[in-house]
């Protein structure tokens, strides 16, 4: 299987539990301060974009599509990482992650998300 249908493959896994978490009334919702983890995976929009980050084998990190600097410049596979957001936890156990902050500890690349009127719209780079 070549590498580009494991990695859409994956992202449209990620897709699609995302969505059943967002649509499942039920599903666990806590705030996570400073959780770490490696990057496994990236998960990709339909334009071929990063959008997130699979952390292990079922953590969800999301980002506002509208992140200064873009996801890419963030992380790639094997970069080691802290984060704080909004986690909801499926009952099948897969996790999602809205970010608020974010550090790479591999690079030391820093972004602190702010949330104004219902958008992301304003990130510091420390």
């Amino acid at each position: 299987m070549k590498h580009s249908t494991i990695i859409s493959a994956a992202a449209l896994f990620a897709i699609v539990a995302g969505i059943g978490i967002a649509q499942n009334p039920s599903a666990a919702t806590t705030t996570v301060t400073a959780a770490t983890g490696t990057i496994a995976q990236l998960n990709y929009d339909p334009g071929g974009n990063v959008q997130g980050f699979l952390v292990g084998t079922n953590i969800l990190l999301s980002f506002p599509a509208s992140t200064c600097g873009g996801l890419s410049a963030l992380g790639v596979v094997g970069n080691s990482v802290t984060y704080s957001g909004t986690e909801s936890t499926a009952t099948s156990g897969f996790e999602s992650v809205l970010i608020t902050s974010f550090t790479n500890n591999t690079t030391n690349c820093q972004r602190k998300l702010l949330y104004l009127r219902s958008h992301f719209r304003y990130c510091q780079t420390a």
